[in-house]
Order: structure tokens, then sequence, then C-alpha cells
């Protein structure tokens, strides 16, 4: 499994590495650390075997440059990207929030717990999950 991870929070992005080396199933994990430059690498994915397209992304909403929420929208707009699972992980549990970023396409809305036992547990349980589900093929970028 290939996950992106879109994330500007250095203690984050520890943890999901901590988390996902502890787990049995094979992940190759990606880390982008603002929204425009996830962007930017999304729209190359695909061009070639070192560009290949995550199988799924972790989206947080509070990134530098561009916005997880506006990142979520432009991703499930795109005609290649669309079809790729994100999962919207974050600390805000705004109801809000949540409805709007299921409304912009989220396939999952998680949020970050405090304890980090719980913490790992969601990883373990979003990778395992995500890893048994069947996801689209993208095409190459022609």
């Amino acid at each position: 499994m290939y996950l992106l991870q879109i994330e500007d929070n250095r203690g984050d992005i520890m943890l999901v590495h901590q988390a996902v080396e502890a787990i049995d199933t094979h992940v190759e994990l990606q880390v982008v650390e603002d929204g425009q430059a996830a962007l930017d690498f999304l729209g190359q994915c695909g061009a070639g075997p070192p560009l290949r397209c995550p199988d799924v992304i972790l989206l947080d909403l509070n990134l530098p440059r561009t916005q997880g929420e506006n990142v979520l929208a432009e991703l499930k707009q795109h005609p290649r990207l669309k079809g790729i699972p994100v999962v919207v992980f974050t600390g805000a549990d705004d109801p809000h929030t949540v409805e709007h970023c299921y409304a912009l396409g989220a396939n999952a809305f998680l949020r970050k717990p405090m304890d980090i036992d719980e913490y790992f547990a969601l990883i373990r349980t979003c990778v395992e999950f995500w890893h048994a589900c069947q996801v689209p093929r993208l095409p190459p970028v022609p």
C-alpha cells in the first residue's frame, strides 16, 4: 500500500511513521508538508514509475499555503485523481467541518486522538481497512 500523508506537524508525521512501521502490512509512506506542494505532487503522479499515485491519502486540514479543505476540493474535482480515497485526519471535530469535508468528497473523517495508544490504534485500523479495500488504479498521465 502506498500512503500519502499531507501534514505539516512534525510530531504527527513522526507518530504516523511509527504507527505504520508497527503494522504487519507493507506500507510505503510518502509525506508532503503543505497543501500546495501536495497538489503539485499529485498533479505529477502517474507520469512514470517513480511518480506513481498513492493508494490512499491521509489529509490534515490545517496546512500552510493551501488549506486541507481546498486540497480535498481540488482532488475530488480532478478527473484523474478524484478516485483516490482521502481520509481527513485532523484535530478538528466541529460538526460543520465534518459535514463540509464529506460534502467535498472525503471518504472518511478521523479525529486525531490525544492518547498515544489510541492514535496508533486508529492509524492501524485505517491502514488495515484501506489495505483490505479494492481501490482504483489510476491510468498513467498521457
